[in-house]
């Protein structure tokens, strides 16, 4: 029997009200946080299982959350750096809170709301007469989750920890597929460890455990890669890493490895404080989140929630898009909305989110795995999570984009080495699969080898490339990433991140493109490269000629505040040592090639769009828009799912009613087997499949508006049967607000006012100035 009710666009807030302090009710009158009020989810029926859990978070901790019929309250903890020793994402642990005195049936009253507008999760099981509420929050401000109960009558309170790394065990060939770490154990075969929980004492009424990382598959991955010389001057950031909780609870007692209420009482309130840190030794963190727990708690607890509810009201103003016109409008509407939301509850930490799941994976659907599985391991991949952030800069969410550029940030010296390493030149480049300290995955360089002898490591048989086919000469995504920053610098004006991130890395990326190719009649030959993953060994790919020429021009017309004249020299030679974009003609059409040559397809992605996203040399607003309608119109693959690009693609080039059906399959993929209908399908990687709602969101913001150069094109590609009130920003500090009704722009505010000069309403006879 399916209970799920989740809230459309008209539904009111039902009244899980009685101990909710007073922030959510002085907000209440605003218009935009109403609007988003009213894509809560409720559900009249517990979740049953971590199929049936929503998820809430402060950006760095997360939990999966559901009620189960015994009227237990579940907690799947997660962090968005708890790394273990072997390189993977996993979770804290499993907490247990029996916070309601009676079992859920079927005949009892059960009302559940996920309040994405304060970030919490309110239940209400029973009636007026006899009740218990239970808030669940993770605070925006501090790394402690809250659980309050309050109840018509008294009841006692249990909490247990449930975990399931009780054993020290040594990796093996096994684990590689329970553990999808993608290499590592067919190779490394590293020792696991099992998590400590800390022994209770007369002086400590409090829980905590913890598993620290003894070992480390960091030096064994860098020598692996002939890239030891690294290691000694750099620190193994797996080794020591320590990640776990604390519990207490008011007026609670440890028994064993559970806390109880020392009496029965209508209000009870859990604590869980969280922390990962490198220490020395255990000892210092037990002392350490000690400490934490200590000044957490001595917060006003209303006024933390009063500050938590704060900055998600505050998040939610940033920005918004409301589609109404039909139920695929709203369908839309909540799918945008829901992974924002999520991408707000796990992207504040110090890692990015990962594509394959983030941090609100359960671990379920390919057999009997614990929570910590996740399909394509603890990797990074390039093509896949920049779909997360691209949509983030039309949010106005630029606080969230900022572990992405981190990352790549925090690897540049370590992509340098590699790069004098290997080839014996300047400049840097970054692996498509990289774990988050910049060396590649494991499964690129030991793909399909066999298992070394004892103690020994098996070089790549083509090194220094990558073994895998698929990475092997796949260069260009610094290219996109230099192009992600310097939209972020337009969107910000933020000098100081030029000088420290967009600068520092554009130029070595650039210099890699300069040095590492030879030159052909004053031209350099791009080859052997890959055009994506999709055709291997091309000549001169559109991805990184498209790329050069829109990212060259653009650093060159930097301040010279930000940039030395050395740079802007090299660019400038550079730029005019590319070959022109290479096209091509099918059935008598012109098109963008993928490549100035290429062979078989080996994958299923579309090289020759790039020049329209994400490089916008070609489109809406742009010269030859026939030409990019034609690219996209003989494209080789049509898909609306996971990480492709249809409905970007057709928003930049004016397609509305392709852009409208794309986006509409994206957002109404869920996972069948998931309770909660935004932890989108897996597809082609996990569950929540996130570049599945990224590049959605990416094809909606650019149905609405497109920046080219200075101009601000409203309404490029939108369905005249979807009405939208919106509010976007673009470059230079702006935001636009717009209301589009039956097929017209009806209201417009661009802020700052000297920007309405720049705007354009999209109209088919509009080509180029």
């Amino acid at each position: 029997m399916n209970f799920i009710k989740v809230l459309s666009i008209k539904l009111v807030l039902f009244g899980i009200v009685m101990f909710v302090s007073g922030c959510s009710h002085k907000k209440a009158k605003d218009v935009t946080l109403e609007k988003y009020r009213s894509y809560n989810v409720l559900w009249d029926s517990p979740g049953m299982n971590e199929l049936g859990s929503v998820p809430i978070g402060n950006g760095q901790i997360g939990a999966n959350v559901w009620i189960q019929e015994n009227g237990e309250l579940v907690l799947l903890l997660s962090h968005t750096d708890s790394w273990d020793e072997a390189g993977r994402l996993v979770k804290l642990g499993i907490v247990r809170v029996q916070a309601f005195p009676e079992e859920v049936s079927l005949n009892t009253p059960f009302k559940q709301e996920l309040d994405i507008v304060n970030g919490q999760l309110l239940v209400r099981l029973g009636n007026d007469e006899k009740f218990t509420s239970l808030k669940v929050w993770i605070d925006a401000n501090n790394p402690v989750v809250h659980i309050e109960t309050q109840g018509s009558d008294a009841s006692e309170c249990e909490v247990n920890l449930d975990l399931w790394r009780k054993e020290n065990r040594q990796g093996s060939g096994a684990d590689l597929i329970p553990f999808s770490d993608m290499g590592t154990f067919k190779y490394f075969n590293p020792k696991l460890f099992a998590d400590e929980i800390v022994p209770e004492s007369s002086e400590m009424d409090d829980l905590i455990w913890f598993h620290r990382n003894a070992e480390s598959i960091y030096p064994v991955t860098l020598k692996g890669q002939e890239l030891g010389g690294y290691l000694e001057k750099n620190k193994d950031p797996l080794l020591n890493r320590t990640f776990g909780a604390l519990i207490s609870g008011e007026n609670m007692k440890r028994e064993k490895n559970k806390l109880k209420s020392v009496t029965a009482q209508k209000n009870h309130h859990v604590s869980i404080t969280c922390l990962t840190k490198v220490t020395h030794t255990k000892e210092e963190w037990i002392n350490d989140i000690k400490s934490l727990d200590k000044e957490i708690q001595a917060k006003d607890l209303s006024d933390a929630y009063e500050e938590h509810c704060g900055w998600w009201h505050s998040f939610w103003k940033r920005s918004s898009i409301f589609i109404s016109g039909n139920k695929e409008a709203e369908a839309v509407t909540a799918g945008y909305i829901h992974q924002r939301y999520q991408l707000a509850a796990s992207g504040r930490g110090t890692m990015p989110v990962k594509f394959n799941g983030g941090i609100f994976t359960v671990g379920q659907s390919e057999g009997s795995f614990d929570p910590d599985y996740r399909r394509w391991g603890g990797a990074y991949w390039f093509q896949n999570n920049r779909h997360l952030y691209w949509p983030m800069l039309a949010s106005g969410d630029q606080d969230l984009i900022m572990p992405f550029f981190d990352m790549y940030k925090n690897a540049l010296e370590l992509a340098k080495y590699r790069t004098q390493t290997y080839y014996g030149h300047e400049g840097a480049f970054f692996p498509e699969t990289q774990y988050f300290w910049g060396t590649y995955s494991n499964t690129c360089f030991y793909y399909q080898q066999e298992k070394p002898a004892e103690g020994e490591l098996l070089k790549s048989a083509s090194f220094p490339n990558p073994n895998n086919p698929y990475m092997k000469n796949y260069w260009d995504n610094g290219i996109e990433l230099s192009a992600m920053m310097l939209d972020y610098f337009d969107y910000t004006q933020d000098s100081c991140f030029a000088k420290e991130y967009l600068v520092p890395v554009a130029s070595e990326i650039m210099t890699f493109f300069d040095q590492h190719w030879e030159r052909k009649d004053g031209k350099i030959q791009y080859y052997p490269t890959h055009a994506v993953e999709t055709y291997w060994g091309a000549r001169n790919p559109s991805t990184i000629i498209g790329g050069l020429r829109y990212v060259l021009p653009r650093l060159v017309n930097l301040s010279e505040t930000l940039t030395t004249k050395k740079m802007r020299e090299q660019w400038g030679r550079t730029l005019t040592e590319l070959i022109e974009l290479p096209f091509d003609t099918i059935d008598g059409v012109r098109r963008i090639a993928p490549a100035q040559e290429y062979g078989k397809a080996s994958n299923q992605e579309n090289p020759s769009l790039y020049p329209v996203f994400p490089y916008a040399l070609y489109g809406v607003g742009q010269p030859e828009l026939e030409l990019a309608r034609n690219t996209y119109l003989t494209r080789r693959i049509k898909s609306n799912k996971c990480w492709y690009q249809d409905a970007i693609h057709a928003a930049n080039v004016g397609f509305a009613e392709d852009a409208q059906e794309d986006v509409v399959a994206h957002f109404t993929n869920g996972d069948e087997s998931m309770r909660y209908p935004y932890f989108w399908k897996a597809e082609n990687d996990w569950v929540p499949d996130y570049d599945n709602g990224g590049s959605a969101s990416t094809a909606l913001q650019q149905m609405l508006i497109k920046s080219v150069g200075e101009k601000i094109i409203i309404t490029p590609a939108w369905p005249k049967d979807w009405n939208v009130e919106f509010k976007l920003h673009a470059p230079q500090n702006t935001t636009v607000d717009g209301k589009i009704q039956d097929g017209k722009l009806v209201e417009l505010k661009v802020l700052p006012e000297s920007r309405k000069r720049d705007v354009i309403i999209w109209d088919e006879n509009f080509l180029t100035e």
